[in-house]
């Protein structure tokens, strides 16, 4: 058994998107074997109410609340310009709270995420009271920052993307050439760095020129057991959509399904439905999904395993080939048919194409896809188990904490931190 310090700057449950999903099952997962403790990075625009907070007790022995102080706007710009200090770790905090908040603990493994909480490792230790001692040190980030930045560049120039998405895109490209150095600066001080996919580690060993690739370990996300246990029974032609409308991508993939995809799948199937899940965009978009009976707009479910037994297809386009797609194995397990382009099923080892969903990059594409899924019933129900096998078989969560357990104990090991951890 060893401590854990598990620090974020997310409230792990309810896990809600791409940091908590990950951070959520494998805290919970940690606490079977090991002691472990939570760090809430508390920043301005994410603050907890009492009850998040007790929520998530919950789960720890300890939760401490740290609060973070972001510098001056302009210095941030400046020094992530400068190529000193990125702009996501622009934030200080009171050594004399945190401090206080640790009081006589100890750890053996200090666990961040993202990479943004990753970044305060060094000044969180030092709080630390107790005599300085060697500690492991995991940053479990998911994707390179560097890599996400850069997959701007396909916003750039597409015609379809609105001048000041464009505009943004630019920025954020650029800011991706500087970011490397920085990036690759702040893992150096970890000792285990965790990725979803294959092309997520490349990226890792191309920022630091080779340096941090042999501490880089591929460990995609799994899934919800919830989501193994039943497949969706929906067979009416209804297609889903998972995003946030206020998010340029998700804004422009619900315009061009509305525009492009549903007018040619009507010829065929005249009572095909589109359902949407998720945060609502601009008062422009969501008149349009208010004015059509065929399209349904929903801001948020209890639970996904609900959301997923209303649809028969899932859509997925991220404009990037990085990570792992929470919704595309969320779906699979749950039966759904995915189509998506490539990126939508990256770092899902074993996939195949027309086996367990279907990589459609074109809008005809598409819609070939689903008319047919939607003509051939024994199409649809061959997919639909072959990709809920393959996400059983490849992507449990219990696989998963027992890999990160073993690492754990063959870290604590090899570099001698303590023998009672192991």
């Amino acid at each position: 058994m060893a401590d854990i310090l598990f620090i974020t700057d997310e409230l792990p449950f309810p896990p809600r998107n791409g940091v908590t999903v990950a951070s959520f099952h494998f805290l919970s997962g940690l606490t079977k074997k090991h002691q472990v403790s939570l760090l809430f990075l508390q920043l301005p625009r994410r603050r907890a109410d009492r009850s998040a907070v007790k929520a998530n007790r919950q789960f720890v022995k300890n939760l401490w609340v740290l609060d973070m102080i972001p510098s001056k706007q302009l210095e941030a710009i400046l020094n992530e310009a400068f190529c000193r200090v990125p702009y996501f770790a622009r934030y200080t905090f009171n050594p004399a709270q945190c401090m206080q908040l640790f009081g006589d603990y100890d750890c053996d493994v200090l666990w961040a995420t993202p990479i943004g909480s990753f970044a305060q490792i060094s000044s969180i230790e030092a709080c630390m009271r107790l005599p300085k001692r060697p500690r492991l040190r995991i940053a479990a980030i998911n994707d390179s920052y560097t890599s996400i930045l850069r997959s701007f560049g396909n916003q750039i120039l597409g015609t379809k993307w609105s001048l000041s998405t464009r505009a943004l895109s630019a920025i954020k490209w650029l800011r991706g050439w500087g970011m490397s150095v920085m990036e690759a600066r702040i893992l150096e001080q970890a000792h285990h760095i965790l990725v979803q996919s294959k092309i997520d580690k490349e990226w890792i060993g191309r920022i630091s020129r080779g340096a941090l690739i042999e501490k880089t370990v591929i460990l995609p996300n799994g899934v919800d057991f919830s989501l193994l246990e039943h497949l969706s029974s929906c067979e009416e032609p209804v297609l889903g959509y998972i995003g946030d409308l206020s998010v340029a991508t998700h804004n422009r993939n619900v315009k061009w399904i509305l525009d492009d995809v549903l007018p040619y799948i009507r010829c065929s199937i005249p009572d095909v439905r589109l359902v949407i899940l998720g945060k609502a965009g601009s008062s422009r978009v969501m008149e349009r999904i208010n004015k059509s009976n065929a399209v349904e707009h929903i801001s948020q479910v209890k639970e996904m395993k609900d959301f997923y037994q209303t649809i028969s297809v899932l859509l997925v386009r991220d404009y990037k080939c990085l990570g792992l797609i929470n919704r595309t194995v969320e779906a699979m397990a749950a039966g759904i048919i995915v189509i998506g382009e490539r990126g939508a099923f990256n770092g899902i080892e074993g996939f195949q194409d027309a086996i367990h969903g279907f990589v459609a990059e074109s809008t005809g594409d598409v819609v070939d896809c689903f008319l047919h899924v939607l003509s051939d019933k024994s199409v649809r129900k061959f997919v639909s188990h072959a990709a809920h096998n393959l996400m059983k078989s490849k992507f449990r969560w219990t696989d998963r904490i027992d890999q990160v357990n073993l690492l754990i104990k063959d870290s604590l090991r090899q570099h001698r931190i303590t023998d009672s951890a192991v």
